[in-house]
């Protein structure tokens, strides 16, 4: 208890706090203690680990620490904010605090209730119903199509579900990062060579080179042995 006294801007999180001001509290005391980073990824794992992880909800994983419903919450808003905090925090949260430190996992999150009982018979993750959750994931996909692409198939369809986890948000955010390729203008761009036709054109050209060397050296020949 000695360590959180020490800690009063996030000492006070608990399960019944908004994932909004938890994700305040985390960043505010990262911008103040983030050196040495050790003591922040430690500090944080002992607070958030019991909120975000439970007891298996799973029949066949009972024993197991699965993600709680806080921890896709949480997950959640960060799947719509992570361009609202700075890269270092992103990787130093979700990499240092939450993946090295177990507080992790796979969820799959459908939009109803009907969905939710085809896909949790044939799921290993926790399953959670959370539509506007899955309306954001469908427009993320774009940027990162892990989301969609771990979707279960039930009965020959591709079941209404997508996974989020740790891994999602640190892949989001690294997309966010990637330079911009610019676009070159059609009128400015190279023609595409055809080496094929490029090989051809060289052999003809050196060939009428060659062949007009040929009959200039022939010329002076026949010239020199007229004169003689």
């Amino acid at each position: 208890m000695a360590a959180f006294a020490e800690l009063p801007d996030i000492s006070d999180i608990s399960k019944e706090t908004p994932v909004e001001i938890m994700a305040y509290k985390i960043y505010e005391y990262w911008k103040i203690y983030k050196w040495p980073s050790l003591l922040f990824t430690i500090n944080v794992q002992k607070i958030m680990k019991p909120i975000l992880m439970t007891a298996g909800s799973k029949p066949n994983r009972p024993r197991e620490i699965l993600p709680s419903e806080t921890y896709k919450d949480f997950l959640s808003y960060f799947s719509k904010n992570y361009k609202n905090y700075p890269d270092e925090f992103i990787k130093e949260l979700f990499i240092g605090a939450f993946e090295e430190n177990n507080i992790s996992g796979v969820i799959r999150i459908v939009a109803n209730q009907h969905d939710y009982d085809l896909v949790d018979k044939a799921s290993k993750e926790a399953v959670y119903i959370d539509s506007e959750l899955l309306d954001a994931l469908r427009g993320l996909n774009n940027i990162e199509p892990l989301i969609f692409e771990e979707g279960l198939r039930i009965r020959g369809t591709i079941a209404k579900n997508a996974t989020i986890s740790n891994t999602i948000i640190i892949l989001l955010n690294k997309k966010r990062l990637e330079p911009v390729v610019p676009v070159v203008p059609v009128t400015n761009r190279k023609r595409k060579r055809n080496n094929k036709n490029n090989k051809n054109n060289t052999k003809r050209r050196l060939a009428w080179q060659a062949g007009t060397r040929k009959k200039h050296r022939r010329s002076k020949t026949s010239g020199r042995i007229k004169d003689r």
